[in-house]
């Protein structure tokens, strides 16, 4: 269910400035700042797509991504990590040995509109959370030959604790089920 209206303005404003400040981190590959953006519980996930094959002709009337992406072992997670997969992913990053990121991806993020879906606050402490969608769209370009757009669906969890937002949960829905890049070894 998605919120009738944006809440709070400030806090609205304050989550696109959060989301605004996490592209330009990946954009500038500062990978280790990136990572002070996440919750400790961080969960990250991008599922593989996969088109279906209708066992009945109703069965596209009552499609919907939500039920497309239940069948979690159906396939495997294109990614599925935690706070220490993160860190060891970004790591491998800063080696110089990552063969795909030798010469390193160029990349360009624009996210939006965000859609607050649901918003809590705990009391007198300013913690919160928030749950928010966006669109992702993000231009990769490495070498000579190597340029690609993807485009997906995002559905973050936010928490503010002591003042600071961080990212608890995101769910990264590609659009595309053949990826139109040679791999995933950038953040999303």
């Amino acid at each position: 269910m998605i919120a009738s209206d944006v809440g709070d303005p400030a806090r609205y404003v304050e989550l696109m400035q959060w989301y605004g400040g996490e592209a330009a981190l990946l954009d500038d590959r500062r990978f280790d700042a990136w990572l002070e953006l996440l919750d400790d519980e961080v969960d990250y996930r991008v599922p593989a797509r996969w088109n279906r094959t209708p066992d009945r002709p109703d069965d596209f009337a009552t499609w919907n991504v939500p039920a497309d992406l239940d069948d979690d072992d159906a396939h495997l997670p294109l990614l599925q990590l935690d706070r220490a997969g993160l860190a060891d992913f970004v790591g491998r990053l800063r080696t110089g040995t990552a063969w795909a990121e030798t010469p390193p991806s160029r990349t360009t993020r624009v996210v939006g509109p965000l859609v607050i879906v649901a918003s809590s606050d705990t009391g007198a402490s300013g913690d919160a959370e928030v749950t928010v969608r966006s669109a992702l769209l993000m231009h990769r370009s490495r070498v000579e030959w190597e340029d690609a757009t993807l485009h997906a669906a995002r559905h973050d969890t936010l928490r503010r604790h002591r003042g600071a937002w961080r990212l608890r949960r995101r769910l990264v829905i590609l659009d595309s089920v053949v990826l139109p890049s040679h791999n995933l070894s950038v953040p999303l």
